[in-house]
């Protein structure tokens, strides 16, 4: 983590997701293993990037999601969330929080930061496919 990402910071983050544009290529969001996949690839990317920003937030949400993902337990309720709300089966404000709770503590991890990051991700997802979306029409 810099002190202060200016602008040679901002430059090597655009330079950093030229070079590792290719996590943008979604996997099969229905195959969980893959997905996992992609997530430890994301997560590889982000600690790369956090460590190129001047605030902790970034490292401690890389952490959270890592902890989701090694948890075989978590990871399957991450992704049947993610899975239900990228398919508009549910909304955000409609997550369960006794589930979300019992989740949470699996992972060792605050249930608003757990919301937070499945909210982030699904963001994530969307602006990919959105972005795709554009470039084919």
């Amino acid at each position: 983590m810099s002190n202060d990402l200016g602008r040679f910071g901002l430059l090597k983050i655009l330079d950093f997701w030229r070079e590792h544009g290719d996590v943008l290529d979604l996997p099969d969001l229905s195959d969980e293993e893959d997905f996992r996949q992609w997530c430890r690839e994301l997560i590889s990317l982000g600690d790369a990037l956090a460590d190129m920003t001047p605030t902790n937030l970034d490292d401690k949400a890389c952490e959270t999601l890592l902890k989701i993902v090694e948890n075989d337990e978590a990871f399957t309720a991450f992704h049947a969330i993610l899975s239900a709300l990228l398919s508009k089966e549910m909304l955000v404000g409609s997550i369960d929080n006794d589930a979300t709770r019992d989740y949470a503590e699996k992972v060792g991890v605050d249930p608003f930061t757990i919301i937070a990051i499945i909210t982030t991700v699904v963001r994530f997802v969307m602006w990919i496919r959105e972005r795709r979306k554009n470039k084919e029409g």
